[in-house]
């Protein structure tokens, strides 16, 4: 934890976003030590090596497979790639201040053990799918399959891509549950099930008493291509249910819903939108484009061709404000470039408070890039990563002082 003590001319929204812009150049370790560097090839024990590192020990872990399942317990470690990409099975981490920074892992199961809450941070990975039970948990510039959140977490600049699979893209559950998802890819939670479904084919799930944030993400894909007419809780981008509660601000969600075999066969049990949510939910500024993808047809499937496919609810739940639901622009969506198009109406067109303005200081674009959460070198950079500011007092005349405290990571 580093701090810092600033004399304060300008109002504290504007500086915490100069903060933000400016300072991405400077080291905000996750510890506060550095320790050994040890590097490790296929041929060593790494639980071995684990066991016996000291707290702030940097392991580097050369290419290759590192076969069997490996954990950490109440330690400050960061593991990272050296030289390529080092793969796993799995890897349990419990308790302690952990990074993981490059590595390509099958599941990950992050928690706080009986001695310690935990503080993990993963970066730069590629993991099957996680599940974190941790009081501080991070993911970011990553690619994952499924995401469970049970505690508190952040989810910044991400991709969740299902590939058809149906399933939950990410699932925050629970009353503990507390997540912020910013400016991430959710898509192809989608699939062609013949049987009765529930809880399936979500982009992004908050449930059972949970909370979450979601912000300026892109979410499309999650859909089921064979309706069997009893499906419950499916075939939604954005799903907030059960006393959960949430914000869901400045997202674009398309092409989520479920196939009606004839005109008159539609779902009517909450099911099939592109954004559910409870009474108690927000939602502002968001892009709901009542469009799907069109290339699977519907005579490959067996299904009525005259009705064809189609969105059945833009939102179910709320009296959004702000919702537009034209064709937004992107570049090139169908090829993964989400960027918007010059003329794009998704410019400038989320939440007008300055909290949410983008990097350059300018009203907030709705999409991935919005924001000044978002790096857009985050995925390759070397550079140190500020992580989360603390402002302490969090109200400061012009001319008074602040401390901030910062926590952040350096790749390596």
């Amino acid at each position: 934890m580093s701090k810092f003590t600033f004399l304060m001319n300008t109002k504290i929204r504007s500086f915490t976003f100069c903060f933000t812009a400016c300072f991405a150049g400077i080291s905000f370790l996750g510890q506060v030590a550095q320790g050994a560097v040890i590097t490790v090839t296929t041929e060593q024990d790494l639980q071995s090596v684990i066991n016996s590192a000291s707290s702030n020990d940097q392991i580097k872990l050369l290419p290759g497979t590192y076969s069997g399942e490996y954990s950490l317990t109440d330690k400050n470690l960061t593991i990272s790639q050296s030289g390529g990409t080092p793969t796993l099975t799995k890897f349990s981490l419990s308790g302690g201040r952990v990074t993981l920074i490059g590595l390509q892992i099958g599941q990950v199961l992050s928690s706080d053990s009986n001695n310690q809450a935990g503080n993990h941070l993963i970066h730069q990975c590629e993991i099957g799918n996680i599940e974190s039970n941790t009081s501080s948990f991070t993911l970011q510039y990553s690619d994952v399959g499924s995401l469970i959140v049970n505690k508190k977490a952040t989810v910044t600049a991400c991709l969740f891509d299902g590939a058809g699979g149906g399933g939950v893209g990410i699932t925050v559950r629970g009353s503990l549950g507390d997540a912020i998802i910013q400016n991430s890819i959710i898509r192809k939670y989608g699939a062609v099930i013949g049987s009765a479904i529930s809880n399936e084919c979500l982009g992004i799930w908050v449930t059972n008493g949970a909370k979450g944030i979601i912000r300026n993400n892109i979410v499309h894909g999650c859909k089921d291509l064979n309706y069997n007419g009893n499906e419950v809780n499916a075939g939604i981008g954005i799903c907030i249910n059960d006393n959960a509660s949430g914000v869901v601000s400045g997202n674009i969600v398309w092409d989520c819903f479920i196939a009606d075999k004839s005109s008159t066969n539609l779902p009517n049990d909450g099911s099939s939108a592109l954004v559910k949510v409870t009474a108690q939910s927000l939602v502002l500024n968001n892009f709901l484009w009542p469009v799907v993808d069109s290339s699977i047809s519907r005579t490959q499937l067996g299904l009525d061709v005259q009705s064809g496919w189609r969105i059945h609810n833009l939102i179910i739940g709320s009296n959004a404000v702000g919702t537009v639901s034209t064709n937004p622009k992107f570049v090139n969506w169908q090829d993964g470039d989400y960027r918007l198009a010059s003329d794009s109406p998704a410019i400038n067109a989320g939440p007008s408070d300055p909290q949410y303005n983008d990097r350059d200081g300018s009203r907030n674009d709705i999409g991935m890039f919005g924001g000044h959460n978002f790096i857009p070198d985050g995925r390759t950079t070397n550079k140190p990563i500020v992580l989360g500011l603390d402002i302490a007092p969090i109200a400061v005349p012009t001319g008074g002082t602040v401390t901030i405290e910062s926590t952040g990571a350096t790749v390596k």
